[in-house]
């Protein structure tokens, strides 16, 4: 036979899940790096360079450049961005590799988005039930009598997760821990569920946004760009290309692949191609329209030059 409590100590008892009823379900995911409007970021990179490359030792720069060699380094700076049909493949292939990674931070904002969608409607509902608790409170004390059995089960399920946590921490196991946190919340809002004598809908959150959270707390050191520094490119990239030179190649790679989209897509002079550009990417244009979407939603990091740094 079930235990009946008295009145008297029901409602203190069911009261103490109230509180964070409205946090719990605040599912909070980490948004994607803008890509567009970075570009003064992407111009302190190139003063950077241009501070290195003046400090180069290997670098032979004279010291009074007449007028023919200040003419023919200018001229040199220009040409250097030039795309023609062979930089394009190279720079494209080059990408090849970050498609995974790319494709999978698109598929974790589709995947945050749908799940935050749902969690609106359950802290809609939340929100909906402890009004009408508010409004009744003996139907507080009356719930938790009618779902003892449920909310000493639940009592049991958070003891047994809290110490699966407590062990987590101490032996700094960040991916026992995160998913272990997802599930304390979903059983504690259950519990004040069952107090509040709601029956909304709560969900657990998806393993791909736990795991993007799990990669971000292993991190040493901080970073708004999570793949800040991971990207290096191929042999053939850095023998026949400059850091500045892959940098701004791929760049005016992805504005090509965004104007197809959007022909009024503006991005200054980066953005103005000749007929000979125009051949070289269209002669490219079936591997460039894979990327296309990354470049457009910033999942492929293009504007950015982050992933670049580890390019000596």
């Amino acid at each position: 036979m079930s235990r009946r409590l008295p009145s008297f100590t029901v409602a203190p008892r069911a009261t103490r899940y109230l509180p964070w009823i409205a946090a719990a379900l605040v599912l909070s995911a980490t948004p994607a790096s803008a890509q567009l409007g970075r570009l003064k970021k992407l111009g302190a990179d190139l003063a950077k360079d241009a501070a290195k490359e003046k400090l180069d030792p290997k670098k032979e720069t004279p010291s009074k450049p007449t007028e023919s060699s200040a003419s023919s380094s200018a001229s040199s700076r220009n040409t250097d961005l030039v795309l023609n049909e062979d930089r394009v493949a190279l720079v494209v292939a080059s990408l090849q590799p970050m498609l995974a990674d790319a494709t999978a931070r698109r598929e974790l904002r589709t995947v945050t988005a749908q799940h935050e969608e749902k969690s609106k409607a359950s802290r809609a509902c939340l929100e909906t039930a402890q009004m009408k608790a508010s409004a009744n409170p003996m139907a507080i004390a009356q719930n938790s009598q009618k779902n003892e059995a449920q909310i000493e089960k639940l009592t049991k399920d958070v003891e047994r997760l809290s110490e699966k946590m407590s062990a987590a921490v101490n032996a700094n196991d960040v991916r026992t821990r995160v998913y272990v946190t997802d599930s304390l919340t979903v059983m504690q809002v259950r519990m004040s569920m069952a107090v509040l004598g709601s029956n909304c809908p709560v969900y657990y959150t998806p393993a791909p946004i736990l795991d993007a959270q799990i990669k971000s707390q292993s991190r040493t050191v901080v970073s708004e760009d999570m793949d800040e520094g991971t990207f290096d490119p191929p042999a053939a990239a850095k023998e026949n290309l400059s850091r500045y030179q892959f940098g701004l190649l791929r760049e005016r790679i992805a504005i090509w692949a965004l104007k197809q989209d959007d022909p009024t897509f503006k991005a200054g002079k980066l953005g103005i191609f000749t007929p000979e550009e125009e051949a070289a990417l269209q002669a490219n244009a079936a591997d460039i329209r894979k990327l296309a979407p990354l470049f457009k939603d910033g999942s492929l990091r293009w504007s950015t030059w982050g992933d670049l740094s580890q390019w000596k």
